[in-house]
């Protein structure tokens, strides 16, 4: 496997770990998981199934821990 493999892979494994933060409601531990992973906007976008008002939820505390 190719570095970029393992890269993609380990994004797509995170993703769905922080998916798993989210369907607990945890946003701070998975703006966390964004942060400490260095996941970009695009890998933001790949959580699916988040209704509008997680979505708002999660790119608030993104935010706030970028400032």
């Amino acid at each position: 496997m190719s570095q970029v493999d393992n890269i993609i892979n380990s994004n797509l494994e995170m993703i769905a770990t922080i998916k798993k933060e989210l369907k607990n409601r945890q946003f701070e531990q998975a703006a966390q998981l964004f942060i400490d992973n260095n996941l970009s906007f695009e890998e933001f976008i790949k959580v699916e199934d988040l209704n509008d008002e997680d979505f708002v939820q999660l790119a608030s505390k993104l935010i706030e821990k970028s400032l």
